[in-house]
């Protein structure tokens, strides 16, 4: 058994009583013409609620608000305009380095790191030589561990 759209539209209000509304529910699960039937009904309903709050011209009101914005985005700099960017960034760059220069902040803190206390050679050539020596240094403290090892409860077995 299908069902009108007048119906389902009363289905829709829940215009009906309990079990004719469960009826009705379980059937659309399975029948895809009701359904279809069902979804439509919605359709108009919801389309007759929002008709009158939007204005006849709301569709080229918003075709011509995206052609408004489609037209800004698109627009870019010229080649003319990026080398001039471009050039204005390295006249600044070269103006701050020279000011700098000139005040001797760069000479101050060559002077500055010249002061740091230096470690030891012997210290700072271990740090560097320990990245290609631990295999062997590591060998080394096996070995001796081994040799502080005692093994007074073993009998050494000859063949």
């Amino acid at each position: 058994m299908h069902y009108t759209q007048d119906q389902w539209q009363m289905f829709y209000d829940k215009e009906l009583d309990a079990e004719q509304l469960d009826l009705m529910e379980s059937h659309l699960e399975t029948c895809e013409s009701c359904l279809e039937l069902f979804l439509n009904c919605i359709s108009l309903i919801e389309t007759d609620a929002v008709a009158g709050q939007i204005n006849a011209d709301f569709a080229q009101h918003t075709m011509d608000f995206i052609k408004q914005s489609q037209g800004l985005d698109h627009k870019r700099p010229s080649a003319k305009r990026k080398r001039r960017r471009m050039l204005i960034n390295y006249v600044a760059a070269a103006a701050v380095t020279i000011v700098l220069m000139s005040g001797g902040v760069f000479q101050s803190a060559v002077d500055q790191a010249a002061q740091i206390p230096r470690e030891n050679d012997r210290t700072a050539f271990e740090e560097k030589s320990l990245l290609f020596t631990w295999p062997s240094r590591l060998e080394a403290s096996t070995d001796q561990w081994i040799k502080n090892m005692s093994f007074t409860k073993f009998k050494e077995v000859k063949w």
